[in-house]
């Protein structure tokens, strides 16, 4: 070990308290878009199939919106998972150090799967929005112009 940099103790553990931080910050925030992804598609779901005599035109936005909305509670569920199992991981790598010594190091694999999954779940999240608004707009006869391509 003494091949080691020199570590600042304070520096290190201003370093350990901004890295908990952020990640409270980024746990919060996947929980707030599970929330408004959960509530808005909740919402799209009542509001759209209680109206028996919608035009066609509403339905495509309304079915890109229920689908990008359940895509980005999939996608922030396995970010969730995804850092729950590298910190599992963490723990367990950490354990065998101190109890025997051996070394250990991390994947960077598990971040790189935990940002993939929780930014392509933001732009899911954009979407199904945006396309519950489109819909809205066309329900409300603003939008006979519009236009969005089908799902298959």
């Amino acid at each position: 070990m003494s091949n080691e940099a020199p570590w600042d103790s304070e520096e290190v553990g201003r370093h350990d308290n901004h890295q908990k931080e952020t990640l409270k910050y980024a746990l919060e925030v996947i929980k707030l878009l599970f929330v408004l992804s959960g509530g808005a598609l909740a919402t799209c779901s009542a509001f759209f199939s209680n109206k028996p005599g919608l035009a066609a035109s509403v339905f495509e936005p309304a079915r890109w919106a229920w689908v990008s909305l359940t895509t980005a509670i999939i996608l922030f569920s396995l970010a969730l998972l995804l850092i729950l199992a590298r910190d599992y991981a963490i723990g367990e790598r950490w354990r065998e150090e101190v109890e025997d010594g051996s070394d250990w190091s991390i994947s960077i694999w598990w971040d790189r799967w935990a940002w993939a999954a929780g930014l392509t779940g933001v732009v899911a999240f954009w979407i199904g929005m945006i396309a519950f608004a489109i819909a809205a707009w066309v329900y409300l006869g603003h939008g006979s112009n519009l236009s969005l391509p089908s799902l298959p």
